[in-house]
């Protein structure tokens, strides 16, 4: 029987014990070999993979804005992935960058020199490209989705940095942004010390063999990391929480298939652990991988979920079967999403799903903040969706034909090879 006592166990220690574990840091680590450990309680074999990642170490971040006449501290976090004015003072005219429609503009020249105030996400790599190439002084960036008072982590992609190089940019609270642009500020400044430099991050893999060695593999995962300032309990430690849990269910018989559980490092710099391991596991992964359950920030208390399926239809009656067999329902995503853990399999042909579960339209209304914690989830709907998932799971690996039956969806071949270059940079 499924045990939201074990899951509410391995929250709290990677959640309040170690607290919040950055790609590439000592608590990310400690969570590594935390939960190699308890996997070894179920599974015969669970090896550490070590891989090179950035890690954030800022010393100091001070934003501040010039209204009503006086210097206004604000608070900023540091955009991950990004430059930092190395411990002095920066300062410049205040612009305003609406990022949904302000790079339809042929030239972006009035952003030179300028700290620019950027409403949204960049859109694409080209958007980047033409950013740096403006020079700005330095980037307040301001995430869209939610109106939070806090300034909510993010970071530039990985792979657009190692291409093109970065800019200075720090995330500011929707409200801060609203309040001081509202009030006619007209200059900032900022001061960031220390930065991002390169480490190591690892992926936990453990392996509970088939009966039959030459069946094809099925997996289970979920992400070690969280962003700064924030414990990450629903993003993503009930991931793996729920696939210790699932290498305790599924090591109780014996399966046709074998079943690798992996806990990845360094996915909020974009799934960087999940895609090392496809890189360096490609030909296996292509040749037997058979199916993916993925498990990120699926047990917020309140609630509806919604799956990111990329499978045939088969597969995804299968799924449906299952799932509403549990008394569980979902909103199917099924567009290829590079921003999970699923997406590298689904490169490599392997159908999946990963169970996600929303409180607001957008996603998570404490997404990347300190109140995304163990408050806010229920460890008894992570054991829900363990139970079921350990039910899916099953089958599958009991199944004499999963891999000839179940597939990726052709349709979305070409769009996935599209965005694997994209935001990952291809196979190189």
């Amino acid at each position: 029987m499924v045990s939201s006592q074990n899951i509410y166990k391995d929250i709290y220690h990677l959640t309040e014990t170690i607290g919040t574990r950055i790609a590439g840091t000592k608590q990310e680590r400690e969570a590594a070999e935390y939960l190699q450990k308890r996997f070894l309680e179920y599974a015969p074999s669970c090896v550490i993979e070590e891989f090179q990642t950035m890690v954030r170490d800022v010393k100091d971040e001070k934003l501040e804005v010039y209204v009503g006449g006086e210097w206004k501290r604000i608070n900023a976090k540091l955009f991950n992935m990004s430059t930092t004015t190395e411990g002095k003072d920066v300062e410049a005219e205040i612009v305003f960058f609406d990022g949904h429609t302000d790079y339809q503009r042929a030239d972006i020249s009035h952003i030179t020199g300028k700290a620019v105030v950027h409403f949204g996400f960049i859109p694409n790599e080209e958007a980047f490209c033409r950013l740096l190439e403006a020079k700005p002084a330095f980037m307040m960036m301001v995430d869209t989705r939610y109106t939070s008072e806090l300034p909510i982590a993010n970071s530039f992609l990985p792979a657009y940095v190692e291409k093109h190089g970065a800019v200075t940019a720090v995330d500011v609270a929707f409200y801060d942004a609203w309040a001081f642009l509202k009030a006619g500020a007209t200059r900032a400044r900022l001061n960031v010390s220390g930065g991002t430099y390169k480490g190591v991050s690892q992926n936990v893999i453990a392996e509970i063999p088939g009966t039959d060695p030459d069946a094809p593999c099925i997996y289970a995962g979920g992400h070690i990391d969280s962003v700064a300032g924030s414990s990450g309990a629903d993003d993503n430690a009930v991931g793996c929480a729920i696939i210790v849990e699932l290498a305790r269910l599924l090591s109780q018989k014996p399966h046709r298939h074998t079943i690798r559980l992996i806990a990845y490092g360094s996915e909020e710099q974009l799934s960087v652990g999940s895609a090392m391991y496809v890189k360096r596991h490609r030909e296996e992964i292509e040749k037997k991988g058979a199916f993916m359950c993925n498990f990120d920030s699926c047990s917020s208390a309140i609630g509806w979920n919604r799956f990111v399926i990329n499978a045939n239809a088969a597969l995804r009656e299968k799924m449906k079967s299952v799932y509403n067999g549990e008394d569980i329902y979902y909103v199917e995503f099924t567009q290829p999403d590079p921003c999970n853990d699923l997406f590298p399999f689904t490169v490599c042909g392997v159908p999946g799903v990963t169970l996600m579960r929303n409180n607001c339209e957008v996603g998570k209304f404490y997404h990347h903040r300190p109140d995304n914690n163990l408050e806010n989830i229920s460890c008894d709907i992570a054991a829900k969706l363990a139970k079921a998932s350990a039910k899916l799971i099953e089958e599958l690996a009991d199944g004499d034909d999963t891999r000839e039956l179940y597939t990726v969806d052709k349709a979305m071949c070409a769009a996935v090879d599209s965005l694997w270059l994209e935001n990952y940079g291809g196979w190189e």
